[in-house]
């Protein structure tokens, strides 16, 4: 797969993940209020698009910070199969 020159700026590339970073922090306090997943204790639909998010956000290259909830968040998603087998991409 041959990547695109016009999005191998560097320091475009650091902007973005901290600006990603940014929000996966905002993320990060609404969980310390939810009980657990983002519309309180129990998983919903509202769930599976930001957990792929978190999922994408984890891969990227470089530092991150350390989100505490986004951890927790995280590992309850990894309990779920469907998050496991499909969320993941059948990854680790």
């Amino acid at each position: 797969m041959q990547k695109n020159p016009e999005h191998q700026d560097p320091a475009e590339i650091e902007r973005s993940i901290a600006a990603f970073s940014r929000m996966v922090a905002i993320v990060d306090g609404e969980l310390a209020k939810s009980g657990g997943f983002i519309c309180g204790p129990d998983f919903t639909l509202a769930d599976i698009p930001i957990g792929l998010s978190v999922h994408r956000w984890r891969s990227l290259p470089g530092e991150k910070p350390q989100l505490d909830h986004i951890a927790l968040y995280y590992d309850r998603l990894c309990e779920r199969a469907g998050f496991r087998e499909h969320g993941r991409d059948g990854g680790a």
